[in-house]
């Protein structure tokens, strides 16, 4: 064996493995740097990506006002209506065929289906259309219920309600039972009232005249007496009453009356006129002989439009 050269090889081999290693580490160190470079500029990137510094809020400033704007950090942004004058509304524009941006204004006739038929003398109904002002309701009279005699006595407590102006008795040939006078008595918290009246009355039948005056059990019809069936009286008292402000509370209700009623000596006519002496509501009446009983005839209600 040749010692000298087997050393020279070995030695020549330490020197190249010693060589490679040197490289080596300097290509991992260069290869560890960028790979540090590359990993920071990465982290930076994400660090800043998608990151806001500052946020504002704009609106119309004719319709709004803005606070809380921009927001730097942490905040809230408020968009507040400007206060506008009464009856404005925010719409386009009120006439033409040109858009634009929509402005506070007051409302046209065009606003209403383009206007069509709108003068200063239209209205506009429910059909979203406009027509003429509708004509004011002529006065007059509306039905409400006939009352009917029950147990011999005649009247209502359950037809006098809203807040109509007036009502009106029609009285038909109510017929009594015996020769009688006759007054009206309102009803009023709960029961029927049968003191404190004024009232007047004059009847005239074919052969007599009388006259009533002053504080009665109600208000006087008729002043002489009625002709009764017992008698042989078919006839009966016949009429209109009239009385306004009934369901009020502020003033004495007024009747006043005119009648027709068969007397023993014939035909004879009342006026009448008064007021139970109370400004209390009252929601009923009835008709009192003042002897006998009524056996026949009704009462239409009517209220006064």
């Amino acid at each position: 064996m040749n010692g000298s050269g087997g050393l020279s090889n070995i030695n020549s081999t330490l020197k190249n493995i010693a060589t490679n290693l040197s490289q080596a580490n300097a290509a991992f160190a260069s290869f560890a740097a960028a790979l540090a470079s590359t990993l920071l500029r990465l982290s930076n990137a994400l660090s800043t990506a998608g990151s806001v510094h500052s946020v504002g809020l704009a609106l119309p400033v004719s319709s709004f006002t803005v606070s809380g704007s921009p927001v730097t950090g942490t905040g809230t942004l408020t968009g507040a209506y400007i206060p506008q004058s009464p009856n404005n509304f925010l719409a386009g524009p009120g006439s033409g065929a040109v858009t634009a941006v929509p402005s506070w204004r007051t409302f046209t006739t065009n606003d209403f289906n383009g206007g069509t038929g709108a003068n200063a003398t239209a209205v506009w109904y429910g059909n979203l259309t406009w027509g003429p002002l509708p004509a004011p309701p002529t006065p007059g009279l509306t039905f409400v219920n006939t009352v009917n005699i029950t147990n011999g006595t005649i009247g209502d407590v359950t037809d006098f309600t809203g807040n109509y102006r007036s009502f009106m008795l029609i009285i038909r040939n109510l017929v009594v039972s015996a020769g009688a006078t006759c007054v009206l008595q309102v009803h009023s918290g709960g029961g029927f009232q049968s003191a404190n009246y004024s009232s007047t009355c004059l009847s005239i039948a074919t052969t007599a005249v009388s006259t009533q005056n002053g504080t009665t059990n109600g208000v006087q019809l008729v002043t002489i007496n009625l002709l009764g069936s017992g008698g042989g009286g078919t006839a009966g008292m016949c009429g209109s009453l009239l009385v306004s402000n009934f369901t009020a509370s502020t003033a004495p209700k007024v009747w006043q009356g005119d009648i027709t009623f068969a007397n023993a000596n014939g035909p004879g006519r009342s006026i009448c006129g008064g007021w139970w002496n109370s400004t209390a509501a009252c929601d009923g009446f009835q008709l009192l002989p003042s002897t006998g009983t009524w056996i026949s005839g009704n009462i239409d209600i009517y209220v006064v439009l």
